[in-house]
C-alpha cells in the first residue's frame, strides 16, 4: 500500500441519509410529549450533537415556542444561544452552579439532546439525572425512560416535537443573568498601589 498511487483530491461527501423510520418516530414523539406535557420541570439539556449536525436554530425554534429553559453541556457550549432569557447556564454535574444543578437534576421532563455523557461533560461522573422522566437523544437513536427508538433522526425528532408540543406552564427559576458573577469576587475591592 505504501507505494500505490493516491487517488485524485477531491471533496469528500459524507452525507448519510437522515430517514427516521416514521411509525418509531411517531410513537416516540408521542410518548415524550405526554411526559412533557404532564411535567411542571421540564429541561433541554443541549449536547455537542446539536452542534455538529447543524440542529440550533430547530432547537432554539422548540424552546421558545415551548418557553422550556434550557442548559448546555460543557461541549455542547453554544450550541444555543447563552444571552437567550430562556438559557439557565452550562450543566456540569456537581461543577455546576446551584441553580443550573437544582433545575436539571430535579427535571421531571429533561429533554438531553445531543449530549455526551462523558466524564467533562458530567463533572467527573457527579451527574444526577432524572433517568425516569428523561428523553437521550442522539444522532438517530432515542431513549424515553426505559424505551428504546433506533432509526429516529434527532432533526425528525426536534421538528416533530415542535409541531407536536404548545407553550408549556413550566416552572422556572433559574436566574435572569446565568453569567453574573458570584460570590467573593463582586465584593472584593481591587486597590492598587
Amino acid at each position: 500500500m505504501v507505494d500505490a498511487p493516491c487517488r485524485a483530491p477531491a471533496v469528500l461527501d459524507f452525507h448519510r441519509p437522515r430517514d427516521s423510520n416514521v411509525p418509531a418516530l411517531q410513537e416516540c414523539v408521542r410518548e415524550i410529549a405526554a411526559m412533557i406535557n404532564a411535567a411542571q420541570r421540564p429541561v433541554i439539556l443541549a449536547g455537542v450533537e446539536v452542534h455538529r449536525f447543524g440542529l440550533g436554530d430547530a432547537l432554539l425554534g422548540l424552546a421558545e415556542k415551548t418557553g422550556i429553559p434550557y442548559a448546555t453541556t460543557i461541549d455542547g457550549k453554544t450550541a444555543l444561544p447563552e444571552k437567550h432569557p430562556l438559557f439557565m447556564g452550562v450543566y456540569m454535574g456537581a461543577l455546576s452552579r446551584d441553580t443550573v444543578k437544582s433545575q436539571v437534576e430535579g427535571s421531571d421532563g429533561l429533554l438531553s439532546l445531543g449530549a455526551m455523557t462523558t466524564d467533562v461533560n458530567t463533572g467527573g461522573f457527579t451527574a444526577r439525572l432524572p433517568e425516569q422522566s428523561m428523553v437521550r437523544a442522539h444522532r438517530d437513536k432515542v431513549r424515553v425512560s426505559s424505551h428504546f427508538y433506533d432509526r429516529v433522526w434527532m432533526g425528525d425528532l426536534i421538528e416533530a416535537l415542535a409541531a407536536e408540543l404548545g407553550p408549556h406552564r413550566c416552572v422556572v427559576d433559574h436566574p435572569e443573568n446565568p453569567h453574573a458573577v458570584k460570590g467573593l469576587h463582586d465584593t472584593i475591592p481591587i486597590t492598587t498601589t
